[in-house]
């Protein structure tokens, strides 16, 4: 409350005024509460079009005659009193000096109200927060169970980490129940309707209130609704004078009310502790009502007035009030503009100029020096609105942006607005959500740490093979600097905390450690596995830390990590998780540097969390009440959402930033709205489980559609006072979890478009005026493919390659495209290295490899008949390896229990598929081969080697000849009509660097692939067996064999392609390796998953 009585307004006193004597003072203060005798008070009605406050201004000193410190004013909330006490400052028909009148908001009111009528004296009741609200309810509702009814049995069945998500609606209904004078009752039958404990809860609902009330006044505690209503409690009822209802010597006002002239002002719709005191008020002690409202609400029903203001004559007509108009309509008109984005900067671009269009230059001819926004940097992607791209004007001065506000139905849009606004000098009325900050998200990051943690012995380790590297054995989990108790942590929340930017700006002795510490425990976590143990990993990295393993800069690391991760670990009470957060606050603070003196909204950020989130958990009454994780996360996170950032809400004067709440009884010369769009204004309503919207009339409580009505009238009555008014939404799709939800434009802003198309005669499209779109001009880039030039160190790279045994794999990746094939093998631009979280093809192949390799190696050399092989035993080699493979904890459940049924049943279609007869003659054979290579330089003999992964024996129709089969677990694109194109081949054979360097693709087009038949040519010299045919072996599908010549192929084609075609082909890739002048990108399907696909593109 403001304007108490010992403040005097500054100002010379008036000389026209002489002092007079004290007694003759207080004999011509009029007493306003005699106004009683004579009947209540006719409403006020101010026009929503004219400025509330200057009018209360005026009424004011007309009605206290120039004696403001006789009124008292209760106002809906706090913002307007400053407003109103500022304007009576600046008043030039108050005498000075003089006292300023009292402003109290409802609430304050309620509290001085019980606090004078139940015991002037006592102690006032101490407001408990949300937690010490659950814990008393929790209490009640175990004493009210009794063993056989319905809440007794959920009760049982019931623990903490269940209770307290109920707990906190069950407390917000009660709040509810208390500020809407309600007294529930015990709502039976609900069981269809809501949950089964929901409904056990509704069942006992009366006597759960009743109970809580009780607790309440026997410990002396209270919540701002329980105020209300223990204060309504003590008024008159409607039809006494005198008498109260819960008080025998009646009902007076505290001292600091009586006498003086009240005045209720701005309220839209009433709660019913609310009517209930403002009734008392209005009839017993001559209070006025003032209402900011549609001018026909003065006449009582003589003409129509807006919907938004229908409560009000409602309100006038259930009091059988008389009502006046204060002061007439002004009769002007807002001017109001819509202007439709694609985004929320697009928004902000409309803001930014309609706020420096203030300056007086004109947005479509800027002044000479104007500069462009730094906001606003030129490029291809530059936004244009109504398809104009001129500079915009310079920011104008506080004073031309007087009487201006932007309005923020979203406080999420608070920061990017504050980045886009010209003059920073602003008033901004609202309070920034502690949750959104960046200090919450670090809290919320080592809670998910903790949330996803899993004990280490849990975990089963995968299969170490020769090649595991010397940081395996610290990022696996389990490991020999594992502990069996350890817990370990998922990578990515590991990531996500050794990246927060609050640690690594740690500061020691000046200096920031750590961004190299955690830089090298990131490298090690992504090349590990899925859970890690960060302590682990930090003893390796401290090795390397500045002053060595035990140097400060070690201990800084190693006491981070205690507080991230060991104190959380063992907190299991409210008290203790206060005390978590608190030791990392005071690490924040001894090592934060100049941090927090450079971003004075983290400091704020830092000093709530430390001031009120802390001593809420420290001190309430579950402090030392042990809970499981869960649920000590739930009240952590439900305390913090509570909490808002403010900000001085000063000057008063200049550009103001609000709310859709805070600007309630203002009035500003220009609005501008962002986001106003149906998920904003009036907004999605939350779906309560305890009580649904259904059921709320039921209970006589306020529904959706209430809340709904308050938002349009706040939202029509802040329009219809401007001069100017401009509406920013945005349209389009914006992502959600689930589903794609359209982003539609506001009811409300769908209401005043209808009314000015209705005025037109005609529908609205957008670009014609009012109607506005911002539009996106995009240029898209002009690419050409980016060739790589020779040069002498590419020569002498590719020459060294070739010098040594190629393997068919390396002609393939050059075949697919020799600039992905620079960057990758010659470059050393591997993909990165990071844990796999989907399904690996890669590990499952291998697996797929090694299982068939065990089940056909008993049968080499040997003729077998398919009838031979089992498949139950081949299931059973597959899940031996599966099971010392590691898959089972690197791959999602999904993915796990997929592999772990498809894998026999793909494998047992496989042994269908196999010949009646054959004999496995190589398994996993490695080969040996040459091939003569022309050049410019002359022939070259060049070394191939791989290794094959199996060879059989089978009798064809012309004899018995081998079969190379290659395993493969993913899509294979294979026509053997490529071995009759034989203009293709006679490329390849008279093929030299200086013609044709399309060919290489065409080639890849025609084969997609090289392996396979550089099979065929390397077997068959190496072991100089006739080869008949080769084939891969689809395991992805049902295992059949996709042939490399088939039936279809004749004996004279095959013969021709083993003997001439294949070395040709092998032959032409070599030489292309070697003397191909210009390495070309190969577009194709290979580019979707390529590492380097943005580096084969440039722009034109």
């Amino acid at each position: 409350m403001t304007g108490p009585d010992d403040i005097l307004m500054p100002g010379a006193p008036s000389p026209a005024r002489p002092k007079r004597p004290a007694a003759r003072r207080a004999a011509q203060r009029p007493t306003h509460a005699s106004h009683a005798g004579r009947g209540p008070r006719p409403f006020l009605i101010f026009p929503w079009d004219t400025d509330f406050l200057a009018g209360l201004t005026a009424t004011l000193i007309e009605a206290t005659n120039g004696r403001p410190g006789d009124a008292v004013f209760v106002f809906p909330h706090g913002r307007p009193g400053r407003y109103l006490v500022d304007r009576i400052r600046r008043a030039p028909d108050i005498v000075r000096p003089c006292l300023l009148p009292r402003v109290f908001t409802v609430r304050q009111m309620f509290t001085l109200l019980r606090a004078h009528a139940e015991d002037p004296t006592a102690r006032p009741a101490r407001p408990i927060p949300l937690l010490d609200r659950v814990g008393l309810l929790m209490d009640c509702v175990r004493g009210l169970a009794r063993p056989g009814d319905e809440l007794y049995e959920h009760l049982a069945a019931t623990d903490q980490r269940r209770f307290f998500p109920w707990g906190v609606r069950l407390a917000a209904l009660m709040e509810e129940f208390f500020v809407q004078n309600r007294v529930p009752e015990d709502y039976q039958y609900m069981e269809g309707q809501v949950a089964p404990f929901a409904a056990a809860l509704l069942g006992a609902l009366g006597r759960i209130h009743e109970a809580y009330a009780a607790a309440l006044t026997e410990r002396g505690w209270t919540t701002p609704g329980f105020d209300a209503f223990r204060s309504v409690r003590l008024l008159p009822g409607p039809d006494e004078t005198g008498r109260a209802t819960e008080r025998p010597d009646g009902f007076t006002l505290p001292p600091l009310l009586a006498g003086k002239r009240l005045f209720v002002a701005g309220f839209s719709t009433l709660t019913g502790t609310e009517e209930a005191l403002f009734l008392h008020l209005w009839r017993h002690e001559g209070a006025t009502v003032c209402l900011h409202t549609d001018a026909a609400v003065a006449e009582l029903g003589g003409r129509p007035v807006h919907w938004t203001c229908e409560d009000h004559v409602r309100w006038l007509t259930s009091w059988r009030a008389g009502a006046a108009l204060a002061c007439p309509p002004s009769g002007h008109t807002p001017s109001i503009t819509f202007h439709e984005g694609y985004d929320l900067h697009s928004q902000l671009l409309v803001m930014e100029r309609e706020l420096r269009a203030d300056s007086g230059d004109a947005p479509d001819a800027p002044s000479a020096n104007a500069t462009p926004s730094g906001n606003l940097k030129e490029s291809s992607l530059t936004p244009a609105i109504e398809s104009t791209e001129n500079s915009i004007p310079p920011a104008p001065d506080a004073d031309e942006l007087a009487g201006t506000a932007v309005v923020l139905p979203d406080t999420g849009l608070l920061m990017p607005v504050l980045h886009h606004l010209p003059d920073k000098d602003v008033n901004i009325s609202m309070g920034y959500p502690l949750v959104r900050s960046t200090l919450v998200r670090l809290v919320e990051t080592l809670m998910r740490l903790q949330e996803t943690a899993r004990p280490a012995a849990s975990l089963a380790l995968p299969e170490q093979g020769p090649e595991a590297g010397p940081g395996d054995t610290f990022a696996a989990p389990g490991g020999s600097d594992t502990a069996p108790s350890t817990m370990c942590y998922h990578w990515r929340t590991v990531i996500e905390c050794i990246r927060h930017p609050y640690l690594k700006m740690l500061e020691l002795d000046g200096e920031r450690p750590l961004r190299d510490l955690f830089h090298l425990m990131e490298n090690v976590v992504r090349g590990g596995a899925s859970y890690v143990d960060p302590r682990a990993l930090a003893r390796e990295v401290a090795q390397k830390a500045p002053g060595g393993e035990h140097g400060p800069a070690a201990a800084l690391l190693h006491r981070v990590l205690e507080l991230c991760l060991t104190r959380w670990e063992a907190a299991d009470t409210p008290a203790r998780v206060a005390d978590v957060v608190g030791a990392l606050c005071d690490l924040l603070l001894a090592h934060g540097g100049t941090l927090w003196e450079r971003f004075p909204i983290d400091a704020e950020c830092l000093f709530r969390l430390m001031q009120r989130v802390i001593p809420a958990l420290r001190d309430c009454e579950l402090a030392d009440t042990p809970f499981p994780r869960e649920v000590l996360h739930t009240i952590l996170r439900e305390t913090l959402r509570e909490e808002r950032v403010p900000f001085e809400a000063t000057p008063l004067a200049g550009l103001q930033v609000l709310g859709m709440l805070e600007t309630r009884l203002l009035r500003f010369r220009r609005v501008i709205v962002l986001d106003a769009t149906e998920d904003r204004l009036p907004g999605a309503p939350g779906h309560d489980p305890l009580l649904p919207d259904s059921l709320r009339a039921m209970a006589g409580l306020p529904d959706s559609r209430r809340r709904e009505r308050v938002a349009a009238h706040n939202f029509h009555r802040l329009l219809a006072g401007a001069e100017q008014a401009v509406l920013c939404y945005q349209t389009g799709v914006d992502r959600s979890g689930l589903l794609d939800e359209k982003k539609i434009r506001s009811r409300f802003v769908e209401e005043l478009l209808w009314r000015e198309e209705r005025a037109r005669g005609g529908l609205l499209s957008p670009g014609q005026p009012p109607l506005h779109a911002a539009a996106c001009t995009v240029r898209p880039f002009r690419s050409a493919p980016r060739p790589i030039e020779r040069t002498t160190a590419i020569n002498d790279a590719l020459e060294r390659l070739l010098d040594a045994p190629v393997s068919p794999s390396t002609l393939d990746a050059w075949l697919t495209c020799p600039v992905r094939f620079f960057h990758e093998r010659l470059a050393g631009l591997a993909p990165p290295d990071e844990v796999n979280e989907g399904d690996d093809p890669i590990a499952v192949g291998d697996l797929l490899h090694k299982v068939l390799l065990d089940f056909h190696l008993p049968h080499k050399g040997r003729e077998v008949r398919r009838d031979e092989l089992s498949a139950e035993h081949l299931t059973r080699l597959f899940l031996q390896r599966l099971g010392a493979s590691g898959l089972s904890a690197q791959l999602p459940p999904d993915a796990l229990l997929m592999l772990e049924v498809a894998g026999p049943e793909r494998l047992g279609r496989y042994l269908s598929r196999q010949p009646e007869r054959f004999t496995v003659l190589e398994l996993e054979e490695p080969v040996e081969a040459t091939i003569d290579v022309p050049g410019s330089a002359g022939r070259r003999i060049r070394r191939l080697h791989g290794r094959v992964d199996r060879v059989d024996l089978r009798d064809f129709e012309d004899g018995q000849g081998a079969v190379i089969l290659d395993y493969k677990t993913g899509k294979v694109e294979w026509k053997p009509s490529a071995w009759s194109d034989d203009a293709l081949w006679e490329r390849i054979e008279v093929w030299t660097p200086d013609r044709d360097p399309d060919l290489l693709a065409d080639v890849a087009g025609a084969l997609h692939g090289v392996q396979l038949p550089a099979y065929v040519h390397m077997y068959g010299q190496h072991s100089g067996r006739d080869v008949h045919d080769a084939a891969w072996v689809i395991l992805r599908d049902a295992g059949q064999e996709l042939p490399l010549f088939g039936d279809g192929t004749d004996d004279e084609t095959r013969d021709a392609a083993i003997t001439t075609r294949i070395p040709a082909l092998l032959s032409f890739l070599l030489r292309h390796m070697a003397e191909a002048p210009l390495l070309l990108p190969r577009d194709g399907k290979h580019c979707d998953w390529c590492s380097c696909t943005k580096l084969c593109k440039i722009r034109a």
